[in-house]
């Protein structure tokens, strides 16, 4: 027996470390995968309406998706976005920089400018509100006014201030036309940095297998910005992507129909063997990487729910070899399930061996369980009253001898017929408790198989918890 335990735990042990190298070399996962449901729904959307050459919707859904802080996007989502609100004119000044230097120093430029409008402004206002005196107390400079007076001093007073505002706002020019002038240089860094974005954008779109969202905005930057080399070359390439996508998408409908009726079957392991089998063939039919990629990654999609059977399969199994030595009637339950859901499971024949060494233990356990159980219910109940009650409820409990390990509310209702036997109502309640513990653990004892020296007690145990629990009706 110790042999058998050691060898189904090494064989456990290779299952597991199996298992692991299979996790690290199972192609990476897609790159669409990486973000949730709704930050796929809100992407589509934004892509949908920059497809449609709405660029004010698309600027207005790009907003609210970089806003969001409840989404769970990805990076080439978050970098798109960008890109689209650039190319559609809704992107903040200085978006579109490539470094922080830029940033920094377009603040700065806005900074200034700022500073300068607002001191041309009090310089204007200055001047505009002295040249309206003057022409308020000359009556618009047609009316001298007599030297030395109030007026004359107020109107010498405010050709001051207007002569030291034009002086002032002379020495301004060279700021403004030095602002002027670099704020051009940043904006034309901004426009130069769209383009090796859009690049990156277009780059990380086709390894995502978004070949629309692609072809889209590589169709947008030349309308937008201009003819270019590089995202024409790039365009190209989409389009050609884009004819090897739908030639992918045929290819795994082609495997799905094959692979159908193994899954319809529960045959996971096996439809999984045939999908490695074909993406064999097809690899060696077709040389064009591009067109691998776009395969496996629409497979692993698992749209046919292959993988995840089989990851619960792997679970289920760990389950029941836990559940063994501490819960074998539950493990019993599972094992049943997991024969009928998991028909191919590649470890079955050595689960088979592992549930049938620890069930003999366990049903001496169960049986021993039960004995000490009968025991302990003949001594609370008188036994002339027992066999009596037996004897008189026989009949019933040969009519309702299929159903009789139905679970049962406690309560003082459901022990009327226990405390007829003279059981206080205390009492009564655990009576029935444990009589349905007694009729479940029966139940799997049945089912996995009577040893043949025991059937007989296993019968009298039978009836009595079978009458005793319709006694409760």
């Amino acid at each position: 027996m110790k042999s058998a335990l050691l060898f189904l735990a090494l064989c456990s042990t290779i299952t597991c470390v199996a298992s692991s190298l299979e996790e690290l070399l199972r192609p990476r996962v897609s790159a669409s995968q990486l973000s949730g449901e709704d930050a796929n729904k809100a992407w589509r959307q934004v892509v949908d309406a920059f497809h449609k050459n709405d660029m004010v919707k698309a600027v207005e859904l790009g907003k609210l998706f970089l806003s969001s802080g409840d989404l769970k996007t990805s990076a080439f989502q978050l970098l798109g976005v960008k890109v689209m609100i650039g190319l559609a004119g809704g992107a903040q000044s200085g978006a579109m920089f490539e470094n922080r230097e830029d940033q920094e120093e377009k603040k700065r430029l806005d900074s200034e400018r700022a500073a300068i409008t607002k001191r041309y402004r009090e310089l204007t206002a200055i001047y505009r509100d002295g040249d309206a005196r003057i022409n308020e107390l000359t009556l618009n400079r047609r009316r001298p006014v007599p030297e030395g007076s109030p007026n004359h001093l107020e109107c010498l007073e405010c050709a001051r201030r207007m002569d030291a505002a034009l002086a002032e706002m002379e020495t301004m020019k060279v700021p403004i036309e030095q602002n002027k002038q670099r704020m051009a240089e940043i904006a034309g860094k901004a426009d130069s940095g769209l383009k090796p974005q859009t690049l990156e954008l277009l780059d990380m779109l086709i390894e995502a297998d978004e070949i629309e969202a692609a072809f889209a905005i590589a169709n947008t930057y030349i309308r937008q910005i201009g003819n270019d080399f590089d995202v024409a070359k790039k365009q190209q390439d989409v389009v050609r992507l884009q004819e090897l996508a739908d030639k992918a998408s045929k290819i795994v409908a082609i495997l799905q129909a094959e692979i159908g009726e193994l899954v319809t079957k529960k045959f996971y392991w096996e439809a999984k063997e045939k999908t490695s089998q074909f993406v064999g063939k097809v690899e060696q039919m077709n040389n064009d990487k591009n067109l691998h990629r776009m395969v496996r990654a629409r497979i692993a999609l698992d749209t046919l729910g292959v993988e995840k059977q089989i990851k619960a399969g792997d679970e289920s199994y760990r389950l029941i070899k836990g559940l063994s030595e501490s819960d074998f009637t539950r493990a019993f339950t599972e094992f049943e399930n997991f024969k009928e859901n998991y028909p191919d499971y590649p470890g079955r024949q050595e689960l088979d061996l592992w549930i049938a060494s620890v069930k003999v233990k366990s049903m001496d356990q169960i049986i021993a369980k039960l004995d000490s159980d009968f025991e302990d219910l003949q001594k609370r109940i008188d036994p002339e009253k027992l066999r009596l009650f037996i004897s008189s409820a026989s009949s019933v409990s040969r009519e309702n001898s299929t159903t009789f390990t139905k679970q049962r509310d406690v309560g003082t209702e459901g022990t009327s017929g226990l405390m007829e036997l003279g059981l206080a109502p205390a009492d009564a309640r655990l009576v029935q408790s444990k009589l349905q513990g007694m009729a479940a653990a029966v139940s799997v004892v049945e089912k996995i198989g009577v040893p043949p020296d025991r059937l007989i007690k296993l019968a009298e145990i039978k009836s009595t918890v079978l009458a005793l629990l319709y006694s409760t009706k």
